[in-house]
Protein backbone atom coordinates (compact mmCIF):
# COMPACT_ATOMS: atom_id res chain seq x y z
CA UNK A 1 0.00 0.00 0.00
CA UNK A 2 1.20 3.30 -0.73
CA UNK A 3 3.21 4.85 2.33
CA UNK A 4 2.51 2.32 4.27
CA UNK A 5 5.70 0.71 4.36
CA UNK A 6 7.34 4.00 5.11
CA UNK A 7 5.29 4.62 8.30
CA UNK A 8 5.50 0.90 9.63
CA UNK A 9 9.54 1.60 9.41
CA UNK A 10 9.02 4.53 11.53
CA UNK A 11 6.57 3.36 14.33
CA UNK A 12 9.29 0.16 13.81
CA UNK A 13 12.17 1.99 15.48
CA UNK A 14 10.25 4.33 17.60
CA UNK A 15 8.83 1.52 19.51
CA UNK A 16 12.16 -0.77 18.79
CA UNK A 17 9.36 -3.23 17.20
CA UNK A 18 10.17 -5.67 14.41
CA UNK A 19 8.74 -4.51 11.04
CA UNK A 20 7.17 -7.53 8.75
CA UNK A 21 6.94 -6.04 5.04
CA UNK A 22 5.69 -8.24 2.15
CA UNK A 23 8.04 -7.57 -0.35
CA UNK A 24 5.42 -8.84 -3.23
CA UNK A 25 2.41 -7.20 -4.64
CA UNK A 26 -0.87 -8.37 -3.54
CA UNK A 27 -1.62 -8.34 -6.97
CA UNK A 28 0.53 -11.67 -7.08
CA UNK A 29 -0.97 -13.15 -3.60
CA UNK A 30 -2.95 -11.01 -1.28
CA UNK A 31 -1.04 -12.07 2.36
CA UNK A 32 -4.22 -10.17 4.09
CA UNK A 33 -6.68 -13.07 2.19
CA UNK A 34 -7.23 -16.76 2.78
CA UNK A 35 -5.23 -18.79 0.00
CA UNK A 36 -8.36 -19.88 -2.34
CA UNK A 37 -10.48 -17.25 -1.49
CA UNK A 38 -11.61 -15.53 -4.49
CA UNK A 39 -9.84 -12.10 -3.58
CA UNK A 40 -6.39 -14.19 -2.61
CA UNK A 41 -5.19 -14.01 -5.98
CA UNK A 42 -7.30 -11.13 -7.47
CA UNK A 43 -8.47 -11.47 -11.81
CA UNK A 44 -9.50 -7.63 -11.27
CA UNK A 45 -8.96 -5.32 -8.76
CA UNK A 46 -10.57 -2.07 -8.72
CA UNK A 47 -11.80 -2.51 -11.59
CA UNK A 48 -8.52 -3.43 -13.73
CA UNK A 49 -8.05 -6.70 -15.39
CA UNK A 50 -4.88 -8.73 -14.09
CA UNK A 51 -3.74 -10.64 -16.93
CA UNK A 52 -1.11 -12.74 -15.09
CA UNK A 53 -4.20 -13.55 -12.66
CA UNK A 54 -6.56 -15.15 -14.92
CA UNK A 55 -6.81 -18.74 -15.55
CA UNK A 56 -4.55 -19.98 -13.45
CA UNK A 57 -3.35 -23.77 -13.11
CA UNK A 58 -3.49 -25.02 -9.72
CA UNK A 59 1.15 -25.84 -9.83
CA UNK A 60 1.23 -22.02 -10.33
CA UNK A 61 -1.20 -21.31 -7.67
CA UNK A 62 0.30 -23.44 -5.32
CA UNK A 63 4.05 -22.01 -6.16
CA UNK A 64 2.46 -18.44 -5.11
CA UNK A 65 1.54 -19.61 -1.62
CA UNK A 66 4.58 -21.34 -1.27
CA UNK A 67 6.99 -18.50 -2.60
CA UNK A 68 5.21 -15.63 -1.33
CA UNK A 69 2.12 -16.42 0.71
CA UNK A 70 4.00 -18.63 3.61
CA UNK A 71 7.15 -17.38 3.95
CA UNK A 72 5.85 -13.73 5.14
CA UNK A 73 3.32 -15.70 7.79
CA UNK A 74 6.05 -17.74 9.41
CA UNK A 75 7.75 -15.01 9.88
CA UNK A 76 5.13 -13.74 11.78
CA UNK A 77 4.37 -16.71 13.45
CA UNK A 78 8.39 -16.96 14.66
CA UNK A 79 8.87 -13.39 15.73
CA UNK A 80 4.88 -14.00 18.06
CA UNK A 81 6.60 -17.00 19.45
CA UNK A 82 9.58 -15.55 20.12
CA UNK A 83 8.82 -13.05 21.88
CA UNK A 84 6.15 -15.35 23.84
CA UNK A 85 9.11 -17.84 24.71
CA UNK A 86 10.85 -14.44 26.11
CA UNK A 87 8.11 -13.55 28.00
CA UNK A 88 6.73 -10.46 26.03
CA UNK A 89 3.28 -10.22 25.05
CA UNK A 90 3.29 -9.44 21.60
CA UNK A 91 1.00 -7.11 20.19
CA UNK A 92 -0.03 -7.12 16.34
CA UNK A 93 -0.69 -3.97 14.33
CA UNK A 94 -1.44 -3.85 11.10
CA UNK A 95 -0.98 -0.75 8.66
CA UNK A 96 -2.20 0.12 5.08
CA UNK A 97 -3.53 2.83 3.10
CA UNK A 98 -6.20 3.61 0.95
CA UNK A 99 -7.52 5.53 -1.65
CA UNK A 100 -9.26 8.45 -1.45
CA UNK A 101 -11.48 7.51 -3.85
CA UNK A 102 -12.63 3.59 -4.67
CA UNK A 103 -16.03 2.40 -7.19
CA UNK A 104 -17.18 6.28 -7.97
CA UNK A 105 -17.25 7.09 -4.03
CA UNK A 106 -14.93 9.59 -2.09
CA UNK A 107 -13.94 8.65 0.98
CA UNK A 108 -13.03 11.41 3.44
CA UNK A 109 -11.60 9.91 6.15
CA UNK A 110 -7.97 10.68 7.19
CA UNK A 111 -7.70 7.69 9.15
CA UNK A 112 -9.42 4.28 10.23
CA UNK A 113 -9.51 2.39 13.12
CA UNK A 114 -10.81 -1.51 12.33
CA UNK A 115 -11.42 -3.66 14.70
CA UNK A 116 -13.38 -6.66 16.18
CA UNK A 117 -14.88 -8.16 19.64
CA UNK A 118 -10.78 -6.89 21.27
CA UNK A 119 -11.34 -3.34 21.87
CA UNK A 120 -7.90 -3.40 24.13
CA UNK A 121 -5.99 -1.29 21.49
CA UNK A 122 -9.18 0.26 19.54
CA UNK A 123 -11.12 2.16 22.24
CA UNK A 124 -8.08 4.32 23.30
CA UNK A 125 -6.55 4.19 19.65
CA UNK A 126 -10.16 5.53 18.46
CA UNK A 127 -10.58 7.99 21.84
CA UNK A 128 -7.33 9.31 21.57
CA UNK A 129 -7.89 10.15 17.89
CA UNK A 130 -10.87 11.75 18.03
CA UNK A 131 -9.73 14.02 20.89
CA UNK A 132 -7.12 15.70 18.24
CA UNK A 133 -9.72 17.73 16.61
CA UNK A 134 -8.73 18.18 13.45
CA UNK A 135 -9.01 14.67 11.98
CA UNK A 136 -11.82 12.66 9.71
CA UNK A 137 -11.32 9.19 11.84
CA UNK A 138 -13.39 5.95 10.60
CA UNK A 139 -14.57 3.18 13.33
CA UNK A 140 -14.39 0.77 11.21
CA UNK A 141 -14.28 2.65 8.01
CA UNK A 142 -13.52 2.38 5.18
CA UNK A 143 -13.52 -1.36 5.62
CA UNK A 144 -15.06 -2.61 8.52
CA UNK A 145 -13.70 -5.40 11.01
CA UNK A 146 -16.55 -6.29 11.96
CA UNK A 147 -16.99 -8.61 8.71
CA UNK A 148 -13.06 -9.08 7.66
CA UNK A 149 -10.28 -7.88 9.64
CA UNK A 150 -7.96 -9.95 6.90
CA UNK A 151 -6.07 -12.86 7.37
CA UNK A 152 -3.03 -11.56 8.96
CA UNK A 153 -5.19 -9.91 11.98
CA UNK A 154 -7.52 -13.35 12.06
CA UNK A 155 -4.73 -15.50 12.22
CA UNK A 156 -2.12 -13.85 14.05
CA UNK A 157 -4.13 -11.92 16.16
CA UNK A 158 -7.89 -12.87 16.92
CA UNK A 159 -7.00 -16.72 16.74
CA UNK A 160 -4.35 -16.39 19.45
CA UNK A 161 -5.97 -13.95 21.55
CA UNK A 162 -3.04 -11.35 21.14
CA UNK A 163 -3.80 -7.54 21.83
CA UNK A 164 -4.17 -6.40 17.48
CA UNK A 165 -5.04 -3.23 15.57
CA UNK A 166 -5.22 -3.01 11.98
CA UNK A 167 -5.05 1.08 10.91
CA UNK A 168 -5.91 2.43 7.37
CA UNK A 169 -4.64 6.10 6.17
CA UNK A 170 -4.96 7.78 3.32
CA UNK A 171 -2.88 7.05 0.81
CA UNK A 172 -2.54 10.92 -0.29
CA UNK A 173 -1.56 11.65 2.81
CA UNK A 174 1.68 9.27 3.30
CA UNK A 175 2.90 9.35 -0.24
CA UNK A 176 5.88 11.24 0.51
CA UNK A 177 8.19 10.97 3.03
CA UNK A 178 7.34 14.49 4.94
CA UNK A 179 3.54 12.50 5.08
CA UNK A 180 4.80 9.22 6.50
CA UNK A 181 6.84 10.94 9.43
CA UNK A 182 3.90 12.95 9.92
CA UNK A 183 1.55 10.38 10.30
CA UNK A 184 3.91 7.85 11.85
CA UNK A 185 4.12 10.55 14.91
CA UNK A 186 0.37 10.93 14.51
CA UNK A 187 -0.44 7.08 15.05
CA UNK A 188 2.67 6.82 17.26
CA UNK A 189 1.54 9.10 20.08
CA UNK A 190 -2.03 7.36 20.22
CA UNK A 191 -0.92 4.23 20.31
CA UNK A 192 2.21 4.96 22.94
CA UNK A 193 0.10 4.94 26.03
CA UNK A 194 -1.37 1.55 25.29
CA UNK A 195 1.51 -0.18 24.26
Amino acid sequence: DIGAADVTRRLAARFGAAAILDHCSRLVIDPNRRPGSPTSIPPVSDGCVIPGNGNLSAPEVSRRIREYFLPYHRTVARRVGAMRRAGIVPVVIAVHSFTPRMNGLDRPWHVGVLWRGDTRLSAPVLERLHARGELIVGDNQPYSGLHEMGFTMAFHGQRTGLPHLMLEIRNDLIADPGGAGHWAGVVGDVLQPSL
